[in-house]
């Protein structure tokens, strides 16, 4: 009786072991494709920043500070943080 279940635990931590490695495939692949969640992290304005400046010089002179980094939708538009 104790090997029936000592094989039993082998067959269930083999079939958790598959499981969890597509769960790890499918969730990075989902991860890699999800460019709007990549998009938001970089956006400008989810930082507080202002796509109103055409390019660093004008937002430094406006007494702002240039975000490079992050991106506005805009590309001809530099971000900005100005407080």
């Amino acid at each position: 009786m104790n090997k029936k279940i000592a094989e039993l635990t082998l067959e269930t931590v083999i079939i958790a072991a598959i499981l969890l490695i597509l769960a790890a495939i499918i969730i990075s692949t989902v991860i890699t494709k999800s460019k709007p969640i990549e998009q938001g992290f970089l956006d400008c304005e989810s930082k507080q920043g202002s796509c109103e400046y055409k390019d660093s010089i004008t937002c430094i002179s406006a007494g702002g500070t240039p975000m490079p980094t992050f991106k506005c939708k805009d590309t001809t538009k530099a971000c900005c943080y100005k407080k």
